[in-house]
């Protein structure tokens, strides 16, 4: 688990590196960071389900990635009513082909899901220094 949250951890630096880089240069022609913030939140998903398949179950011990989970539970959730909400706005009125009703949710919801992403490459830091210094 130890190299699994090395790579984790390096992976997700990488990429906060480069979406900031895309953020400063501010020209999605030349660097779009819409794809790497993607990737970064998928790497994230496949971090979480790789502690709940394959590591020891010591780490919903740990208080910070209750939170977490949590947290990334309720954006989930509203990503899923934005869905709905916007859903529903279009069977009600078929001819506005740009009712977008669900989309101020989404926004809403990003400033959420970005602090949590980068709750999470603190949390990974942190059990990452943690096996390094017990030599896990």
């Amino acid at each position: 688990m130890r190299s699994f949250k090395a790579f984790d951890l390096f992976v997700q630096l990488i990429l906060i590196l480069i979406i900031a880089a895309a953020f400063i240069i501010s020209d999605p022609e030349k660097l779009n960071p819409l794809p790497f913030i993607l990737v970064y939140g998928g790497l994230q998903i496949i971090s979480i389900l790789a502690h709940f398949a394959y590591s020891n179950q010591a780490w919903k011990k740990v208080a910070w990635r209750k939170y977490h989970l949590i947290g990334t539970a309720l954006v989930v959730a509203g990503i899923i009513f934005a869905i709905l909400q916007s859903s529903a706005a279009r069977s009600e009125d078929k001819d506005d082909k740009y009712n977008m009703a669900g989309l101020e949710t989404l926004i809403y919801i990003t400033i959420p899901a970005i602090l949590l992403a980068l709750f999470y490459s603190v949390i990974t830091f942190a059990e990452w220094n943690n096996m390094r210094k017990k030599n896990i």
